[in-house]
């Protein structure tokens, strides 16, 4: 039997213990399996931030467990999260977070600079094909500033990919793009789940995220009450070409 990238078992998240508590994540059970598109919905304050934060090892829960790709990460010390996170999960921000002042391709070979030892000419290629891939081959040595919100988003996907880790969370990705770029997003990100079997992994209220996501967890008061399956979004004309 295949078994889930991700695993929370019975997990808590409480905040201010025994003080003013906020119970962001309550009895959370959720697996998410490999090459999923899923989105963690809900309004403000549900626990979709929190849970995403779990995930991927930036916060440790109360209580419970937390598996990914059958390796428990509660109790680990900062330095093992780290290695968690540089070998298995990619980032992307609705905030961009790219480094002003360096150009796309910097943004894309910091990443992988920090966490690998791969020769210099070889990192260069893949950094190239990926930013053709993403679309930006003829912008790659623009700096943010030169780029518009939805090829900066771009940046921040090659730089999640970069490392061709087995997991993305992608918190509200598409929160500073307006919708025709929100939506070309969603397809490229969709086209590289089908062609890369790269997990996603989204935090969203965007309604269009939702559309696009083949399963939907729906948060309230930091717990799931809704778990929607949709089974398989149909690609566009573009992304299939």
């Amino acid at each position: 039997m295949t078994k889930p990238l991700v695993e929370l078992i019975n997990i808590d998240k409480i905040y201010n213990p025994g003080l003013h508590e906020v119970r962001a994540a309550d009895a959370i059970s959720l697996a998410i399996m490999r090459g999923e598109f899923t989105a963690i919905a809900g309004p403000s304050g549900s626990g979709k931030t929190t849970l995403l934060n779990l995930i991927g090892c930036l916060d440790s829960p109360t209580a419970g467990e937390i598996l990914i790709a059958g390796q428990s990460v509660v109790g680990l010390n900062n330095r093992q999260q780290a290695r968690i996170r540089n070998e298995k999960i990619g980032f992307i921000f609705q905030q961009f977070n790219l480094i002003p002042v360096l150009t796309a391709f910097e943004n894309v070979e910091l990443a992988v600079q920090i966490s690998t030892t791969i020769p210099h000419q070889q990192r260069r290629e893949k950094i190239e094909n990926l930013l053709k891939l993403v679309g930006l081959g003829e912008m790659m040595h623009r700096k943010p500033a030169e780029l518009s919100g939805g090829q900066q988003q771009r940046v921040a996907i090659a730089r999640a990919l970069v490392k061709e880790p087995e997991l993305v969370l992608a918190d509200e990705p598409t929160a500073n793009l307006d919708s025709q770029t929100a939506t070309d997003i969603l397809i490229l990100m969709e086209k590289l789940n089908h062609e890369l079997s790269t997990t996603f992994i989204f935090s969203t209220h965007d309604l269009m995220v939702m559309d696009y996501a083949r399963r939907i967890i729906k948060l309230r008061d930091g717990r799931i009450v809704q778990i929607e399956e949709k089974g398989h979004h149909v690609l566009s004309r573009e992304a299939r070409d």
